[in-house]
């Protein structure tokens, strides 16, 4: 009797979730009709008319939209690369100084990942974008560059790009910190003094013996930290970086009126990322798993 009750009302479940899928798609179908804009995605062939600054692909006001939605995702992937590796390597570092005997080291590392922690990330991207790259002296301003970026292999690398890079990386790398911080404490300090005893010096036991054994409390929160910077990645909008939003969900979508459509395949780029992100990291999880006898 349990298990019938169950199952009629898992069927319940569906059904009432299936009911309000079709009302709200009778009702978006409704209201495009009566104001005329058209459905589907034939959108996806016609000339965007607009240009993009930063293209990892060859890219022209001629290009249709379905171009510059390949545009939008390399530049968020390629920024969200670039986020990912630079907060590893600074959360990394200052993980490891923040438990460091060095008392310098470790205050240094503690007052970064406070400070970093708890200000808002947007605010540091204007402050990243604004001053540091707008008004204080940097590598872009001598005449090698031209105004916007530098052109490395036809492919420019604009403000808006660095500034978004040093500002997740500064953000996420003090959560990172604190997670290598938290991994590294977690291993049991009866297996650093055996390592010591076996004459081995500080950077042989966090290599071979702590980092293994550290990992298994790591990589879940870092898990939750990359998937954090590919969706933070969207605030690049907010300085004109050209990325998936921007480009796509921004001015295609205000140019065709295809609301559904964009920010449908939008969120369908942002949710298979994630599961990649996801699939991999739990992987790679696995494989790292220390066995036990």
């Amino acid at each position: 009797m349990r298990r019938l009750i169950d199952n009629l009302l898992q069927i319940f479940v569906i059904s009432l979730i299936g009911i309000v899928i079709y009302y709200f798609y009778v009702n978006t179908t409704t209201n495009l009709t009566q104001r005329g804009i058209a459905s589907g995605f034939g959108f996806l062939e016609d000339q965007t008319g607009f240009d993009v600054i930063m293209h990892l692909i060859p890219y022209s006001p001629t290009s249709t939209y379905l171009r510059v939605f390949f545009v939008g995702i390399l530049n968020t992937l390629f920024l969200s690369a670039l986020a990912i590796i630079g907060s590893t390597l600074l959360g990394t570092i200052m993980g490891i100084a923040r438990i460091s005997s060095n008392w310098l080291a470790a205050r240094l590392a503690t007052c970064y990942i406070e400070m970093f922690r708890n200000i808002p990330l947007l605010l540091q991207i204007f402050f990243c974008y604004y001053l540091l790259l707008t008004y204080l002296p940097s590598p872009w301003d001598n005449k090698i560059l031209n105004v916007r970026g530098l052109h490395i292999s036809n492919v420019v690398v604009i403000p808006e790009l660095m500034a978004m890079f040093f500002a997740l990386s500064l953000y996420s790398g003090s959560y990172i910190a604190e997670n290598i911080r938290a991994g590294l404490e977690a291993v049991p300090i009866g297996q650093k003094e055996a390592a010591k005893a076996l004459g081995l010096n500080y950077r042989q036991i966090l290599r071979l013996i702590i980092f293994p054994q550290a990992l298994r409390v790591i990589i879940p929160p870092l898990t939750n930290q990359y998937l954090n910077i590919t969706k933070n990645s969207s605030l690049a909008s907010a300085i004109g970086f050209p990325d998936l939003v921007a480009v796509f969900a921004g001015t295609a979508l205000n140019q065709t009126g295809q609301a559904v459509e964009t920010i449908f395949m939008t969120m369908s780029v942002y949710l298979f990322i994630s599961l990649v992100i996801s699939l991999l990291m739990n992987w790679y999880n696995r494989n790292s798993m220390l066995v036990s006898r």
